[in-house]
């Protein structure tokens, strides 16, 4: 055991400071240069001074740091994962540099961020914890090349009792907290303890009113696929760190609201309003990774459908190059994974069996009371209507009762109501079972206007259709849809071929029965 000891304090400095480098050098394509790296194998503490990140020009400093403590727990090998009883950086300096508005911005570091998205992706979850997070006198420089603007933070302090994304203990945690002078201006939340109580449960709040999300949208490091034209953030949150029981846990709670929302995609097409959206949290665990919402609301919102004739939606299309990228990435992949194999076998090596992977963890969300009013739907067809037509829903109402995702979770009480023109309506009552994916319940349509769909029917029909039809019936989907109980009622009805014949008509009411 000393012999292991020593040769980890003499060995490893020098064998992390130059894996580090060619890592950085070969994932990140930039130069990181480390002064002087010390370990100590009785608290399995490394401590590296002297830390330069450059830019690609290998001259500029992009990011600095006096002085980083890492403090490995000896957990670490009975979890199978990276757990840290601390870490420390002191004196980071950040420099930041925004060169282009165009698409996302371009920043000095948009390189990397090119370069980790390219990186094939594991469906295996990284399993952290990492305890007594501390930055001591940070500062962060941001030259907006675009605005030519200047935004300088500087004495950072920060300080997190822990992050993990599994259930681990924590003996004893630093008081959470963040603090820095911005343009000379003091910014500062604290936080807030219960040093009586057997959970060392401490806050952090995060309290926001009214925050203007355009002015922040052109300074975030990855594309949007949207714009957003307005919207307005107010939030009273607190975030928990606390101890029990030898087990370590993140919680978030609190009230969050959204203001004057307003969405529209990269041609300036509306995608999205919303008059208010506000939610109350009871609890999200950042650990168990499984939420519970109280109330969520979502007032006068207003949605713009799009279908092309190629039958894409505008809301799918957002997220269509990402998705063809991440199965491109997958093919490569599999390919570079077949090619290494061949290349094993041909020196006859042995593949090893693979091991059955970890998946991450599914987020398990419980909703006590969820409510839309005052909503629209405008539908513009190009595929299924000829000529294209758009389609106005209004009035929409929607109230959810005790919604959850768990596998042994009751099925949640449904009301939706709608119009779908003017003189319609649609209403259906029910309930409705997230993990199944099965739905029951009494459906309603009264008065649909047969005429404002004839679109959908010149395809087929060589002839205008005119009248009323409504509709009672009990609905059942499991693996299908199922009518039970069904009337119907045609009013009014008229057909008139475009060749000008003479029309068919039923003046008269005519209602039938389907059991």
């Amino acid at each position: 055991m000393l012999l292991l000891m020593t040769v980890s304090w003499l060995a490893l400095p020098s064998y992390v400071k130059r894996v580090a480098a060619e890592q950085v050098q070969q994932q990140l394509g930039r130069k990181l240069e480390i002064a002087e790296i010390s370990f100590s194998p009785l608290t399995l503490t490394l401590t590296a001074g002297g830390i330069q990140l450059f830019e690609p020009d290998q001259k500029t400093s992009a990011l600095s740091i006096k002085k980083a403590v890492f403090s490995l727990s000896g957990a670490s090998l009975y979890h199978r994962a990276l757990v840290m009883d601390e870490v420390m950086l002191e004196q980071p300096h950040v420099h930041l540099i925004r060169s282009s508005a165009d698409g996302h911005g371009r920043y000095n570091y948009s390189d990397i961020l090119e370069r980790i998205a390219a990186m094939p992706k594991s469906d295996t979850p990284f399993r952290f914890s990492l305890a007594n997070l501390r930055l001591q006198d940070g500062s962060i420089q941001f030259d907006d090349k675009v605005l030519d603007k200047t935004i300088a933070l500087s004495a950072v302090q920060l300080g997190l009792p822990f992050l993990s994304n599994f259930p681990s203990s924590v003996d004893n945690f630093v008081q959470p907290m963040l603090s820095a002078k911005i343009n000379g201006s003091t910014f500062s939340l604290k936080g807030r303890s219960k040093p009586f109580v057997d959970s060392l449960e401490t806050a952090l709040a995060i309290d926001l009113e009214q925050l203007d999300l355009p002015a922040y949208v052109a300074y975030l490091p990855v594309a949007l696929p949207l714009q957003i034209q307005s919207g307005k953030l107010t939030t009273k949150l607190d975030l928990t760190f606390s101890r029990k029981n030898q087990r370590a846990d993140v919680l978030l709670s609190g009230d969050l609201q959204l203001d004057a929302v307003s969405l529209q995609d990269k041609l300036n097409q509306p995608l999205l309003k919303i008059g208010q959206l506000r939610t109350h949290l009871k609890q999200f665990n950042l650990v168990d990774n499984a939420i519970g919402i109280e109330q969520f609301v979502i007032d006068q919102p207003e949605v713009w459908l799009a279908l092309d004739n190629k039958g894409i939606l505008n809301w799918a299309a957002l997220t269509a190059a990402k998705q063809e990228a991440k199965q491109e990435a997958k093919q490569e992949a599999k390919q570079e994974a077949k090619q290494e194999a061949k290349q094993e076998a041909k020196q006859g090596k042995q593949t090893p069996e693979a091991k059955p992977e970890d998946k991450a963890a599914k987020l398990l969300v419980t909703l006590a009371d969820f409510s839309l009013n005052k909503g629209r739907v405008h539908f513009a067809d190009a595929l299924l209507a000829t000529p294209a037509q758009t389609t106005d829903i209004t009035d929409i109402a929607l109230s959810v009762k005790q919604l959850s995702n768990a596998a042994n979770a009751k099925a949640a009480l449904i009301a939706l109501s709608a119009k779908p023109e003017q003189d319609q309506s649609l209403k259906f009552d029910g309930e409705f079972n997230p993990a199944t994916a099965d739905a029951a319940g009494k459906l309603n349509l009264d008065a649909l206007q047969l005429g404002a769909y004839q679109a959908y029917l010149n395809r087929f029909l060589a002839a205008q259709l005119s009248g009323r039809v409504s509709l009672n019936s009990t609905v059942a989907s499991v693996r299908q849809v199922k009518l039970d109980e069904t009337d119907i009622s045609l009013d009014e009805l008229k057909l008139v071929p475009k060749a000008k014949n003479d029309p068919i008509r039923q003046q008269e009411y005519c209602a039938c029965s389907m059991a």
